[in-house]
């Protein structure tokens, strides 16, 4: 099924917002490396061509890059929150962020 430009920007917005976070759940939670790692590669395998098509988009929309206004800045940002919220916080939206991707086809 065709994505729209719109479906496909958020998708790519999942995706580097999670690339950003997954790393700090996973040193706060060592056991979910894997099946955040898994169940990321999966999702991505299912989503490629939308998320290459939300890739352009973000591009030619002035999201891309480091710098803010970015979507790489803004996700690095949320990550550095997630890794200073207590360890109770931090574990839920671990298990959310993996289930946001388990559960998305």
């Amino acid at each position: 099924m065709p994505f729209t430009d719109h479906q496909a920007l958020e998708l790519h917005i999942q995706a580097v917002h999670f690339e950003a976070k997954a790393p700090v759940c996973s040193a706060h939670f060592p056991d979910m490396a894997a099946p955040l790692r898994d169940a990321y590669s999966k999702w991505r395998a299912i989503n490629a061509a939308a998320l290459e098509q939300g890739a352009v988009s973000a591009r030619k929309k002035g999201m891309s890059g480091p710098q803010p206004p970015s979507l790489t800045h803004a996700a690095s940002t949320e990550a550095q929150l997630l890794d200073s919220l207590p360890s109770d916080d931090v574990q839920r939206r671990c298990h959310e962020l993996l289930a946001g991707v388990a559960s998305q086809k």
